[in-house]
């Protein structure tokens, strides 16, 4: 008998889980689409940004894909350093690791940042420690 009582309060557990994180806030903020967002939006050569921000228990992912009016890899680097050095400077972009999709604003495919000197998908504070950013607190 007292193994029922076991697997009834599991049941129970694993389904209180489920329900809260569904309606779990994200980690990042209400805000988080908007901040990543208009911060990769004080680059020039950004047409366009858009981000999604899990940050429940079940998806603590940040996506995004970021629009640039450049013409080739080269000039995709400098903007893509551009943009991380203004996620970087962002108080209110919290430390994680933006899975950000940089595309063209004419054509196909999408640029990489992989000649930027990181291991990897760079976090914001990886961003930071790089480019020697520690952002001033919002007042």
């Amino acid at each position: 008998m007292s193994n029922l009582y076991a697997k009834t309060a599991c049941a129970i557990f694993v389904a209180t889980l489920t329900l809260s994180s569904c309606s779990s806030p994200s980690i990042f903020g209400e805000d988080c689409p908007e901040v990543l967002a208009s911060a990769a939006l004080t680059v020039t050569e950004v047409v366009s940004a858009e981000f999604e921000c899990g940050g429940t228990i079940n998806d603590q992912g940040v996506d995004g894909t970021i629009v640039l009016d450049v013409e080739n890899q080269e000039e995709a680097n400098g903007v893509i350093e551009k943009i991380y050095r203004a996620l970087a400077a962002n108080p209110d972009v919290v430390d994680t690791i933006p899975n950000i999709r940089f595309v063209p604003e004419q054509g196909d495919g999408s640029f990489r940042d992989t000649d930027l000197g990181f291991n990897g998908s760079p976090s914001i504070g990886d961003m930071r420690e790089k480019y020697g950013i520690t952002p001033s607190p919002t007042s």
